[in-house]
């Protein structure tokens, strides 16, 4: 499958997603939205499964049965598309958590590191001062 069908699948699922469950989210049936819309019962089966793509009349009746405007539809799938490429590997999410919380600890440790040779500093310049003094 070249890129342009691919896209425009994941597209066509992510329209097909978004139609089922605002449906189930207002408790109605297929055959109900078959029977509201007009549209043939094997048409809104595929157009539901993702198995074939909804044209703007289409996507327009059934917006209006499911009481929402056509162009929400569209941007929650557009979303629901975007979201479901990111690519999230939470391996490489917890290996740089665990890298930054290292370098945290080695920030701490550097600082009382520097503020200890400041203390050791100033030790050696007060015994060098008193033995400058003739202590």
């Amino acid at each position: 499958m070249g890129l342009t069908a691919k896209i425009r699948g994941e597209r066509t699922l992510a329209l097909a997603d978004e139609i089922k469950e605002r449906r189930i989210a207002e408790g109605l049936t297929q055959e109900a939205m078959w029977t509201a819309t007009g549209i043939a019962r094997n048409t809104y089966i595929k157009i539901e499964g993702g198995k074939c793509a909804i044209d703007v009349e289409q996507l327009g009746l059934i917006a209006d049965v499911l009481d929402v405007d056509d162009h929400e539809i569209v941007r929650r799938a557009y979303i629901r598309l975007n979201v479901e490429r990111l690519p999230v590997d939470i391996g490489n999410v917890r290996s740089a958590v665990d890298t930054l919380g290292q370098a945290i600890k080695d920030t701490r440790t550097a600082k009382l590191a520097i503020k200890e040779v400041d203390r050791l500093k100033a030790n050696a310049e007060r015994v060098q001062a008193a033995q400058d003094f003739g202590m």
